[in-house]
Order: C-alpha cells, then structure tokens, then sequence
C-alpha cells in the first residue's frame, strides 16, 4: 500500500519521497528528500510505539492479525501499539470488516474499505457493467472505478489495498484518473505475491 500509494503521488505530478519500515527509514527520508511535498510511509508496530505524535494527513490501519505477541504481549497491546498512527492524523483510513482498526478518536474522519459491496462512501468491491456483462468492479459507493480484472495486482487482499490507496489518494487530493492507471498498471514488489507459473 504504501509503495502504490507513492506512485499514486509520482503519477498525480507530486514530488513524493517513500520508505519507513521499507526502504528508506523515515528519518533519513527527511534528509534525503528535503524538496518533498508528500512524505509517504510504512511503520511497524515498534516504530509506533516510539512515535508519541505522527500528525499525518491520512493514516490506514489495514489489518490485526497475531503478530508479534511476544513484543507486545497480547492482541490488545499489538492493536494499542499500532492505533499510535492515528495520534494526531487529519483523516483515518480503516478496514470495515475488521473494527480492531478502527479508531478510539470517534471525532477523527473516517473512510473504510472492504471486500464486500460497499455503503454509501465506502469503498468496496460490487458487481457492475451491463446486465449481460457483470462482473466484479472496484467501487466507491455506488460509483464504479474500475473493473477488477484491470488490475495486475492479484488477489482480494491486493484489491483491498488498492482501495485502501484510493481511499488514501482521495483524501490528499490525488488525480482519481491517476490513481486508476496506477491501479492499472502496478504489478506489486519484487518478492511479494509474485505470479511464478500457472
């Protein structure tokens, strides 16, 4: 998410500097790209623990799962741990079918993301297209974005994420038409999920 989320930016004319708990460490980042207008960055649980405020314009808590249990004890103290991203955020970005990643802060502005049809200003995945040709669509609400199988990126958890990129591109005010082509065009990281043979 993170890395598509940085060629959202780059493909919307930004200049955009990516790393954290990938690639560049956040710091250096600053360093580095001083003539960055978007900073965009993944951080651990552990990075959060020591970050008392991020302030950041938007923020995703995409998932909880066990993890890491032996640094933060139980899931209560891992989700703790990881809710320190939304300390001072604008804007929160959050998986609907997992209220763990919600936030306690029920003041913060809120935009959810799910596999499942979504709500009025969720983004979400729905069957679209003419009566003779429907098949899975990525949506915003009603709004259809763009057919599921236009994406390189494989998988449901990967169309997740690009609405959880979306939802995040929205709220900084990304080209929507950039961040389709993106969609479009983004085959994921080296290593990660990548298609061998079929």
């Amino acid at each position: 998410v993170t890395t598509l989320l940085g060629e959202m930016a780059r493909q919307s004319g930004k200049r955009v500097a990516v790393g954290g708990n990938l690639g560049i460490a956040a710091l250096d980042l600053l360093a580095e790209c001083p003539d960055a207008e978007l900073y965009v960055l993944e951080l651990s649980s552990f990075q959060l623990e020591t970050t008392p405020r991020l302030g950041a314009a938007t923020a995703a808590f995409l998932n909880l799962s066990e993890d890491h249990l032996d640094r933060h004890g139980d899931m209560a103290g891992y989700r703790a741990a990881k809710l320190a991203i939304f300390r001072g955020a604008e804007h929160a970005v959050v998986n609907a079918e997992d209220h763990l990643t919600w936030p306690d802060d029920v003041d913060l502005p809120v935009s959810r993301f799910t596999t499942r049809p979504p709500q009025p200003e969720e983004w979400g995945i729905a069957e679209s297209g003419s009566e003779a040709a429907r098949e899975p669509w990525l949506m915003h609400g009603e709004v259809p974005i763009m057919a599921v199988r236009e994406m390189r990126l494989a998988g449901r958890h990967n169309q997740a994420n690009g609405l959880a990129a979306m939802a995040m591109g929205e709220r900084l005010g990304l080209s929507h038409e950039a961040m389709v082509r993106v969609l479009k065009r983004f085959a994921g990281l080296p290593h990660r999920g990548e298609l061998v043979a079929e």
